[in-house]
């Protein structure tokens, strides 16, 4: 079940999209460490002892928009069945080197935190080649 109740965007041209829900009153959560595969325009962050390139399609959109940006993520907790979610933000996306150094922090602290949680081992090598767009 969807949290938000809201449609799933794809992405790749999917600007016109989150601009017109956005517009309506709506609001993004999406992944931003979303492996590349070559095909999208990255960022490049420091994280895990190195760079990698993510995904910067949701800070142009922020940027475009002039949306604050939280950074969140969720486990499970050690408690029992229960989620825990972390949220750091707002951040301004006028800011941009700010905010991909807040982005490079919560990544690695997060996945340094529980790197068990992280869903994006298989594709670790993949994120740390530059894309080729």
């Amino acid at each position: 079940t969807r949290s938000t109740h809201a449609p799933a965007i794809p992405t790749g041209g999917s600007f016109q999209r989150m601009s017109d829900w956005v517009d309506r009153g709506g609001s993004i959560t999406a992944l931003f460490d979303a492996p590349h595969f070559g095909q999208r325009k990255t960022m490049p962050i420091e994280a895990l002892g190195q760079t990698l390139y993510l995904p910067d399609g949701l800070i142009r959109f922020a940027e475009a928009k002039n949306l604050p940006v939280y950074l969140y993520t969720t486990s499970l907790s050690e408690d029992g069945p229960q989620r825990r979610m972390f949220v750091r933000g707002p951040f301004s996306p006028a800011k941009r080197e700010a905010l991909i150094h807040e982005i490079s922090c919560f990544m690695h602290e997060e996945i340094v935190r529980d790197p068990a949680a992280w869903h994006c081992w298989r594709f670790l090598d993949s994120f740390t080649l530059p894309p080729q767009i």
